[in-house]
């Protein structure tokens, strides 16, 4: 987690927190900022609207 982000990564945290929909790609076009880390990739998106939308969306269906 510490080590510096390529763009390969972001790409793939993306797609491992929203899917390869193309929702995710609108998500994934924030570029990492130069230095970032794997781990502020992730506290980053993981701290994002579009994240909290998804999980209110999944726990939303348990409610059923």
């Amino acid at each position: 987690l510490d080590r510096r982000a390529a763009d390969a990564d972001h790409a793939a945290i993306v797609a491992r927190l929203f899917g390869t929909s193309p929702a995710a790609q609108q998500i994934a076009a924030p570029r990492p900022m130069t230095g970032e880390s794997v781990g502020e990739i992730y506290r980053r998106l993981i701290d994002s609207d579009a994240f909290r939308t998804a999980c209110g969306r999944i726990a939303a269906s348990y409610a059923w």
